[in-house]
């Protein structure tokens, strides 16, 4: 061990001493490392040479295992206490940065500054308090500033120790210590600290009181000549005006560092918590406040009474607008990044304690699970699976992360530890999951026995003996669904979207729908009747007043997502975000005070595979989308879809790049609005192009042609809603092939319908799966396409579908020779994919490359393939961007009678 004092660095317990970075009265403050956890630490230990007492030794153990339970972004992290020999020692979080103090030396605070400071200062503090801790020496001295300007409280109930700097000679802003074991700083401490008491939280409340004053001001309010004169200040002595010595200070921040400042504990705050509230409706109103003239601010007995009076004068008017949304004002927040490494990362999810995110990254293709607490510069990866991590959870007690991948070949629910390890399987047969907020059961969607992709949700209680039980309430006693999604409230209400069969026998589907589930029996409630604008897969997350939803939503225009607040009761929404990017995700932290959620790019772009797959380079990329590219037969052109004028188009471009110009835009379809646009596919002959559109509501194969005209639909139109895609041409142009699906049903089928007539189309086979790639040979014999056996073909008169492959295809386009396949398929690295080439008659594959790199993340992440010889393979791929952000300090919009009574305050 080394011994305090003396230079050459050693240990102490498990750590290395690195060097010296302070000392106090009472001990010394060493830089160490951590060889368990390859990370710097701070170790402050108490002087060996007994003067600090048996009993002080003892404090600081006890008062280090208290506040090693605290976990807050805004209070220095203690690891452990411990003793080697006869020496003392509190580890802790090592910080880069300097103290508060530093800063406070150039002089006041901007507002922005103060208030930001001020916030993050209260929040540990209420956090501390809200545990039953205590730190008696709030200082600048003990807010230390990491890199990044945000705040860190240290020495958290162990004010014997002084930061870790080097010792100040000012004994007005030094810790001193009482008879008894107390401590406090004079120019800092609270009145019934200079009477020798003890004191509660709001001995804290006060010296941060005293900490605002300087921070605004530059002047301490207290400080005179001796430390025995600034404590008989405190006691005695009412500061200067704020607004004597700042008058640019807004009135409402005079009030809160008054009523911090009071002499008497009972005209305090009456909780940390509601100081941070207050400094945080400051700091999001600091805009509009700013301009305030100063006026005379009442004592805190004062302003308590004209509260009292106010609210019994406007009692009625708040008592009849509830908790409805407030109208005019729309939700508001700052936005802060948290999560922008250069891979993907999304589904963030807050631990119980709301100060730690989970959420899955990108790592060489394969989405892994890493947590990271709010801010830390970096995350910790969780897992190593082979398979995708999806969709994570927290635990009800926070020690464990739920999450989707697979087992065998279905998805099944697992769990990990928080700090990693092996993955235990909970279930299989899972395929969405949220656990109840007393962590005694979850709920769950499950595929279906009795049919195949058909989900129904189920229980299981969270005990060693506990089963699946399915949930047999109506409607869910009869309805599986196609999707879902699900979410428990603080409360536990369980809401569940899901797009869903009328009964698990019928063909028919009902419109999308939202319900709430009781937690303790009773009918379930149907909410959000105009169900149409969740026709995609929306995502939510509850507020803790249980009865509003965030919610992530696709827009009219370009279909991305942003996010809503939406009442559960009224139906009413409102939006929170509008912007170029996709924000889906969302993830509403424990208190509603932030929200998380991910901000998504998606840009496609023309890519060509060399006929080798070894090399890949770009054919044309810009900062807009460009997919589903198609070689016309001869070579001389592509076809490709963008959204480089705003809206979804169909370009023509010469093989050479020489010129480029429409094929379809959107006015040719009247006042709809497209919403999709792919699947291109060239007629023999070249002079015509047959592709997918979609409206919002079917979405339909339709045909143009190259030089322009009219777009006319493959089929009749019908009052059905209909999804019919990848399109196919027979050889000699009198057909097409495509996958179809009524919107009112369920399977998805192969059919074909003949060009230019008006007759119905003809059904060859059942049960595609979805996105299925299709194509007919060169001789017109046969129709390839996935089936759930894998790749397939049938005959382009109908019949039974021959296997050929049993490994999934991503993409499929003819060969040279016209009889055999390209396929882009799974590779043997989890999440990568390969080129093979397959000869459909014989069932011959041979890999033509084993590797192109890992798949990308992105909805239909490879659209368009097609092959033209001595050119290769032509193509669009997404390059997907996904980082998180925070919405900090978000408010619900209050409704307008409590909206005047706050700015009558």
């Amino acid at each position: 061990m080394r011994i305090p004092g003396d230079p050459t660095p050693g240990r102490i317990g498990p750590y290395h001493i690195v060097g010296r970075v302070g000392a106090g009265g009472m001990g010394e403050v060493f830089k160490g490392w951590d060889p368990r956890l390859n990370r710097d630490v701070a170790i402050k230990v108490l002087h060996p040479d007994g003067s600090a007492g048996e009993e002080r030794r003892e404090r600081l153990l006890e008062e280090g295992r208290a506040a090693s339970a605290l976990n807050h972004p805004n209070i220095l992290r203690v690891y452990e206490p411990g003793t080697d020999g006869t020496s003392s020692y509190l580890v802790s979080e090592w910080l880069e940065g300097g103290q508060l103090r530093d800063e406070m030396s150039r002089g006041p605070l901007s507002l922005q500054r103060l208030l930001d400071l001020a916030v993050q200062i209260a929040d540990g503090l209420a956090a501390a308090h809200a545990q039953g801790i205590v730190h008696r020496d709030i200082k600048p001295e003990n807010i230390m500033l990491a890199r990044d300007g945000s705040a860190r409280i240290v020495d958290f109930g162990i004010a014997a120790l002084s930061a870790p700097t080097p010792p100040s000679t000012d004994t007005q802003t030094s810790t001193v210590s009482f008879e008894g074991g107390l401590s406090g700083t004079p120019a800092y401490m609270s009145p019934e600290q200079a009477r020798g008491l003890r004191g509660d939280f709001r001995t804290d409340q006060f010296s941060f009181g005293v900490l605002l004053y300087e921070m605004a001001t530059g002047v301490s309010p207290f400080r005179r000549g001796s430390p025995v004169d600034t404590m008989a200040a405190v006691l005695e002595d009412e500061p200067k005006a704020l607004s004597e010595v700042n008058p640019r200070i807004p009135v409402a921040f005079r009030w809160i560092v008054e009523q911090c400042m009071a002499k008497d504990p009972a005209d305090r705050y009456s909780s940390t918590e509601d100081l941070a509230r207050e400094l945080r409706r400051l700091r999001y109103r600091r805009h509009e406040i700013q301009g305030e003239s100063p006026k005379p601010a009442p004592g805190s007995r004062a302003r308590k009474a004209a509260a009292v009076a106010g609210a019994g004068a406007i009692a009625m008017l708040a008592l009849t607008a509830g908790t409805m949304l407030g109208d005019g004002d729309a939700p508001r927040g700052s936005f802060v990044p948290f999560a922008s490494a250069a891979e993907y990362e999304g589904t963030p999810a807050w631990s119980p304690d709301g100060q730690t995110l989970a959420y899955v990254q990108d790592v060489d293709g394969v989405l892994q699970l890493f947590v990271k607490r709010v801010g830390d510069a970096l995350g910790h990866q969780v897992t190593q699976g082979r398979f995708d991590a999806e969709r994570p959870f927290w635990s009800a007690n926070g020690q464990f992360l739920y999450f989707i991948s697979l087992a065998g070949e279905q998805e099944a629910l697992w769990s990990v530890g928080v700090a990693g390890g092996r993955p235990e399987l909970v279930l299989e047969n899972v395929m969405r999951a949220a656990v109840d907020p007393d962590g005694t059961r979850l709920a769950m969607f499950r595929n279906d026995p009795q049919m195949q992709f058909r989900e129904s949700l189920w229980w299981l209680p969270l005990t060693p003996e506990g089963q699946p039980i399915r949930e047999a309430r109506p409607p869910f006693d009869t309805v599986v669904a196609t999707t879902a999604q699900l979410a428990f409230s603080r409360d536990g209400q369980l809401l569940v979207w899901l797009y869903r069969l009328a009964d698990r026998s019928a063909i028919a589907t009902m419109p999308p729908d939202f319900y709430v589930i009781p937690k303790d029996g009773g009918s379930l409630r149907h909410v959000f009747g105009d169900i149409e604008r969740f026709a995609s897969l929306p995502q939510f997350s509850w507020l803790p007043d249980n009865r509003h939803i965030v919610l992530a939503l696709p827009d009219d225009h370009l279909g991305n997502r942003h996010l809503w607040l939406a009442d559960t009761r009224s139906s009413e929404r409102r939006e929170i975000t509008a912007t170029h990017t996709n924000e889906s995700d969302p993830a509403v932290s424990p208190d509603g005070r932030r929200i998380a959620y991910a901000s998504d790019e998606v840009d496609f772009d023309l890519v060509l595979l060399s006929p080798d797959g070894g090399t890949r380079r770009p054919l044309l990329a810009t900062a807009r989308n460009e997919f589903s590219p198609a070689w016309s037969p001869s070579g001389d052109r592509i076809a490709f879809v963008t959204d480089r004028s705003g809206s979804l188009e169909i370009y023509a471009r010469s093989r050479d790049g020489q010129f480029e110009r429409p094929i379809v835009t959107g006015t040719e379809f009247g006042a709809g609005p497209t919403r999709t646009l792919g699947d291109l596919a060239f007629s023999p002959d070249g002079s015509m192009v047959a592709y997918q559109r979609g409206d919002g509501g079917s979405f339909e194969i339709w045909l143009s042609p190259v030089n322009g005209g009219t777009p006319v639909r493959l089929t009749p139109p019908t009052d059905t809603r209909l999804y019919q895609s990848a399109p196919a041409w027979s050889p000699d142009g009198e057909w097409i092939a495509y996958a179809f699906t009524e919107q009112e049903g369920l399977s998805q089928s192969l059919r074909k319908a003949r060009v230019g007539a008006a007759g119905e189309s003809v059904h060859l086979l059942d049960n595609l799966l979805s996105f299925t790639p299709v194509i007919w040979s060169a001789d017109g014999q046969w129709i390839y396409c996935e089936t759930p056996d894998g790749l397939s073909r049938v005959s382009a008169q109908g019949g039974e579908p021959e296997l050929i492959s049993s490994e999934p295809a991503l993409a499929l386009a003819p060969a040279e020779d016209g009889q055999q396949l390209y396929v882009l398929t799974a590779s043997e690295t989890s999440g990568h994919f390969a080129l093979a080439r397959i000869e459909p008659a014989t069932r011959d594959v041979r890999i033509v490359h084993p590797d192109l790199g890992p798949v990308p993340i992105a909805n239909q992440s490879i659209r368009g393939f097609s092959f033209l010889k001595g050119e290769g393979f032509l193509t669009s791929m997404a390059k997907a961007r996904s980082d998180i952000w925070l919405i900090e300090d978000f408010a619900v919009p209050r409704p307008w009678p409590l909206r005047l009574w706050a700015r009558a305050r």
